[in-house]
């Protein structure tokens, strides 16, 4: 009897036992995979499903970030545009849209313009703030991303893509932490939105009263300009040093 023939005997002989021990065999070499369960070999890390699925995840997700970042100023641009002088004349501003005194008050309180890339920074830690500011952004419909500050308990980062921020600056021609010159030909009204998002940013609303919080070298052209409007306040200074602007309730209603 030759090998072959022996082979065939011995296979149906011991048929059963030997297809058990390879169905051990073949599981034993198995696992499942972690993402949808199919039985995988014990070297892959997943499936050839969910890597395809999560590479083309991926892929969006690059893109996305690179449509955020598009816009963004190199060296030399930078420096022509901080170059060029933008300026509002009185008729620009009366016409200017109330929504974009908004983010001027959240900017010169709580915000941040990173002059490296010419872009928008806001952190905000009370959750009525963050909220705030959401809905101020996405009604203006602009591309941001909000982040939490990890070294920081509680406190948020909104950062608005290069190419928004430089749209926002140039309207409200604005290019550092400072209230512009054109602030003087704003109408009451204007005045009073402009005021509610600086106090949104450093300021508390009481039941008798309502401060602004901040550097008296900062509080000083925001005194200036409420009183130049007809609005009742009064800027003052503690021993250590923390300048408030006091406005009556009544003031931001009337």
């Amino acid at each position: 009897m030759d090998r072959k023939e022996y082979n065939r005997i011995y296979y149906l002989k011991n048929r059963e036992k030997l297809l058990e021990k390879a169905r051990h065999y073949h599981f034993s070499n198995k696992k499942p995979c972690p993402i949808c369960g199919k039985l995988i070999s014990r070297e892959a890390k997943k499936c050839v499903s969910c890597t395809l699925r999560e590479r083309n995840k991926s892929e969006k997700q690059r893109k996305a970030v690179s449509e955020f970042w598009r816009g963004r100023f190199r060296s030399k641009e930078l420096e022509e545009w901080y170059r060029k002088d933008f300026k509002l004349t009185e008729s620009e501003v009366k016409r200017l849209d109330d929504n974009l005194l908004r983010p001027l008050g959240w900017i010169l309180t709580d915000g941040y313009i990173r002059k490296r890339w010419g872009t928008i920074v806001i952190y905000q830690t009370k959750e009525r703030g963050k909220e705030k500011i959401r809905k101020l952004l996405s009604d203006l419909h602009l591309n941001w991303k909000e982040y939490e500050v990890s070294n920081r308990h509680g406190e948020t980062m909104f950062y608005i893509s290069p190419r928004d921020s430089r749209m926002i600056l140039e309207r409200l021609a604005l290019k550092e932490k400072k209230l512009p010159d054109w602030v003087k030909y704003l109408s009451r009204e204007q005045t009073k939105i402009l005021l509610e998002a600086l106090i949104d940013g450093d300021g508390h609303r009481g039941k008798y009263y309502t401060y602004l919080s901040g550097k008296y070298e900062r509080l000083k052209p925001i005194f200036k300009l409420l009183v130049s409007k007809g609005i009742s306040c009064s800027l003052t200074t503690n021993k250590r040093g923390d300048s408030y602007i006091y406005i009556h309730q009544g003031q931001l209603q009337s």
